[in-house]
């Protein structure tokens, strides 16, 4: 019994060691995280520069244009096996 609470001191003593250096860390990593920045010709450098294809058209639409812009994006069933198409 002894060593039992011997060790759930020792857990506890790396558990509250761990956390205080992820609270001290955390606002360095935060100041020194990389910013993304346009492009001259107005375009993204992150996850939104990708071109998706629109349902039914051979037509593509950039997501960069809608960045900074709340966006919902709805994933039909259109060629599944068990839903008519829409």
């Amino acid at each position: 019994m002894k060593q039992s609470k011997s060790l759930g001191h020792e857990m506890l003593k790396k558990i509250i060691i761990g956390l205080t250096a992820f609270l001290i860390n955390a606002p360095i990593q935060a100041q020194t995280s990389p910013t993304i920045i346009q492009d001259s010709i107005g375009g993204c450098q992150d996850f939104t520069n990708v071109d998706m294809r629109k349902l039914r058209s051979k037509d593509a639409i950039n997501l960069c244009q809608f960045k900074n812009k709340p966006l919902l994006i709805v994933n039909t069933a259109s060629n599944c096996g068990f839903t008519p198409p829409i």
